[in-house]
Formats: structure tokens, sequence, C-alpha cells
């Protein structure tokens, strides 16, 4: 029973090391598509996520065990291997979910930790297992419980990056991000080389290897080692430019959408102006909140054809309706006034414009329209009215003085149209319906009262 020496290929452990970053980062960017994605395509980015993060683990794990070289011949169960495969993604699983949440407890991490770094240590140590060489291994119990203590805080640290620097669908590439990548590459593989060195090999010449055994040559492992960082590689730059480009677009239409809406509910409260439209086949109307205002109901009330209807006035409800049957028939523009009963039971005047959109086939699928408030209009077109029915009949009343009057110089008598001479008070008022008042100026009471004896009136 004699001990094997072994040695690390120091090419191949730098190697391990890179494809770890490589798989930390994929996990980062992996986490925030997860958490920006709902329902099944939750469950996609998670199950893809999983077996490409649980695929970098793995293969990081297989990379470190080619580093280390051995006097013997190795090789490796096969079933034994996809079943450390299958702990790797299933570790990785479990960190995407805790990792992807809306919120991040100390318990969460705790238990996160301790089931991804159970798994991350099951996927080890299985794949330890799968080593088939004459020769058996000795455990140091110390080392492995190091082991198995430094994959459950390697998780944490996983996790808390996961959550802080991956978290949300409009994280980008930061530096803050980049070397929590890097920092978790270097922790990951500190789990597997601790478990490597709680190993210690003793030969056995007499040990067969079992069927379903293969040799891990350099072409298969360079096949591995390509493959996976490949599909690592793939996921984090599919996801970072494809993904995130296509959430920055959508979420740059949806900010283009919101300010067109918004500035359209602006314009429409200032211009006092609603609009409404309704889908002919399902019934289904919709009132924008000026709509709602001018109507006296809440803004974002249920709205309803049928509830349009009873806040017509009693008196337009037939007309009303038959101007709308109408534009549907006719697929054609109508304009039309009507009167409104508010909530609050006021009465207004209503001019609303609509129009008929139509599918290819000409059936009318949806009618929109616009709805101004126009009382305040139509009474200052009564008053305006009332106005100049007054000064008509004012105009009518009114006689005017026309041509030439002959005055008489001595007696200031006026020649009349009958040929007689009358009093100017008496024409003046026959023709022009003034009134006249009797008085003396100034000047004549003063003639009178220097004419007057004594001085004196």
């Amino acid at each position: 029973m004699i001990p094997l020496t072994g040695y690390y290929d120091p090419w191949l452990v730098a190697l391990s090391v890179v494809i770890a970053v490589l798989a930390a980062g994929a996990a980062l960017d992996l986490a925030g598509r997860v958490t920006a994605t709902r329902a099944q395509a939750r469950a996609a980015w998670l199950a893809g996520g999983a077996l490409a993060m649980g695929l970098g683990i793995w293969s990081m794990h297989y990379t470190g065990m080619q580093a280390f070289e051995l006097p013997v011949p190795v090789l490796y169960h096969v079933p034994t291997v996809l079943l450390s495969l299958v702990a790797a993604a299933a570790a990785s699983a479990v960190a995407l979910y805790v990792a992807s949440r809306e919120r991040l407890s100390a318990l969460g991490v705790a238990l996160g930790s301790v089931v991804m770094g159970a798994g991350i240590a099951a996927m080890h140590y299985t794949g330890m297992a799968a080593m088939r060489l004459p020769a058996t291994t000795r455990w140091h119990p110390l080392l492995v419980s190091l082991s198995v203590l430094i994959a459950i805080g390697v998780s944490a640290v996983a996790l808390w990056f996961s959550f802080h620097y991956g978290h949300g669908a409009r994280r980008a590439w930061t530096w803050p991000k980049v070397g929590s990548a890097v920092l978790m590459g270097l922790a990951i593989p500190g789990m597997h080389y601790t478990g490597m060195a709680a190993a210690t090999f003793v030969s056995a010449p007499g040990l067969v290897p079992s069927d379903n055994a293969v040799v891990a040559s350099a072409p298969l492992v360079t096949l591995a080692i390509a493959g996976t960082t490949v599909m690592v590689l793939a996921v984090a730059i599919l996801t970072s430019l494809v993904a995130r480009h296509g959430e920055a677009l959508l979420r740059a239409s949806a900010e283009r959408l919101r300010d067109r809406e918004r500035q359209l509910a602006e314009a429409q409260a200032i211009a006092h102006v609603g609009s409404w439209e309704w889908d002919v086949a399902t019934g289904a109307v919709t009132w924008s909140d000026e709509q709602c205002r001018l109507f006296g109901i809440p803004v974002g009330s249920p709205a309803s054809y049928e509830g349009f209807v009873t806040r017509v006035h009693p008196d337009d409800r037939d007309r009303v309706a038959r101007i709308i049957a109408h534009g549907l028939a006719e697929r054609r523009t109508e304009e039309y006034e009507w009167r409104l009963v508010r909530s609050d039971e006021a009465i207004r005047q209503m001019h609303t414009v609509s129009v008929v959109v139509t599918d290819p086939d000409g059936k009318p699928v949806r009618m929109a329209g616009t709805s101004v408030d126009i009382t305040e209009r139509k009474l200052a077109e009564e008053n305006q009215q009332t106005l100049l029915r007054e000064l008509q009949t004012a105009l009518a009343q009114v006689k005017t003085l026309q041509g030439w009057i002959r005055i008489c110089a001595n007696c200031k008598r006026v020649l009349n149209d009958a040929g007689t001479w009358e009093q100017f008070e008496s024409y003046v008022h026959a023709h022009s319906g003034v009134d006249f008042s009797h008085g003396i100026c100034p000047d004549c009471a003063k003639a009178w009262s220097a004419a007057a004896p004594g001085g004196a009136l």
C-alpha cells in the first residue's frame, strides 16, 4: 500500500479558474434574466440558466481533475459522471432561483447557500467517486469538512453578488459586476482544490476498472472545455446583447408611449376634449380621462355603450341611436350635438364626432370619436341672438330725421309735411319720438333778470 504522488498542470489549473470565472459571469447575468421574466419564460430561463451554469461549474471541476496527474491510468465511470452533472445543475438552479427573487433576506441567503453548497459538494465528491484507478482513496475528515464549508461560504457570496449585481433587467456589465464575477470565479475552485487535497490515493494493483468507464483523454477534455466555454460565453453574450437590447427597445417604446399618452391627456385636459373607442365585436368601450371628467364620473370608471346611452338626455336618445346606427351602416363619419345628463344631474350640451374603422373586408370593427362640452358656446350663441333681436327691435322703433327742415326765422316754427306750421318740439317728437322738458338757460335768465323792474324776476 504505497501512497501515490500526483502533481498539477498549472495550465489546466489556470484554465479551470477561467472557466469558473465565465460560469460566475453567466450566473450574474442569468439571475437578471430570470428576474426580468415571468411565467413560462421565467421557467425556461431558469432551466436553461441552471444547465449552462451547472455545466460551467462541472467543466471547471473536471478540468481541475485533469490538471491532477497520477502515475497510474485513470478512467471515469460515465453514469456517475452524469450524476455529478445533474448535481451541479441542481445547485445552479437553486442559486438562480434564490438570487432572482424580489427580496433576499438573511434567512434566504443562509438556506440557499446551504442547499447550493451541498449541491456543489455533492457534485465534487460524486465526480471523484467516478474515478476508476488501481488505487484506494483515503480521506482527511478535517479537509473534507473544510471543503464543504468553503462550498457553503462560496455559495453565500455567489448569492449575494448575484442578487446585488445581477438582479434586475437593467443591470449592464459594470466594473463592480465584472469584479464580482472574478471574485466568484476565484472562490469556486477553492472548494474543488481543497476537496482534492482531502484525498490521498494509495496504490492497489489488484483493483480492476468497472464497465462503462472511459479514459479521459486529452481530446475529450479539450472538447468538453471548449464546448462548455462556448456555451457559457453564448449564454452571457446572447443574454447581454439580444435580451438586454430587446428589453431596452421595449422600455424605450413603453416610455415613448407613456409620453404620448401623457401629452394627449394634457392636451385633452387643456382643450376639454374627451376621446372614446367602442369595439363593435366585443362591445368593449374605453374612455379617456378627460371623457370621464366631462361625464362627471371618476377617472378609470368602467365604461360601456349602455352606460353612455343612459347619460344621453331622454329627448335625444332615439336621435343619437339612429345617428350611431347610420354611421355604422354607412361606414362614415358622423357629427352631431346632444345633451348630456351628468352624474350630478347637470345638463350639458355636447358636440361629438365619430369615425368608423373597418377591416380589410370593409366590415366595421370599431368606432372612435371625440366629445366636446359646448355648453358655454351655446349659451354665448343664445345670448348673442337675444342681443341681436333686442337691437333689431330697438332699431325698428327708432325714428330719424332726414332731409331739409324749414324753420321760421322769427317764430321758429317748422313747416311740416302737411304744409302747415307747427311748433319745433311737436315736429321733432313726431319724427323721432323724442320728448322735451323745458327750462331757462343761464343767458336767458340773466337777460330776463336785467329786463325786469328792479333788476329781478
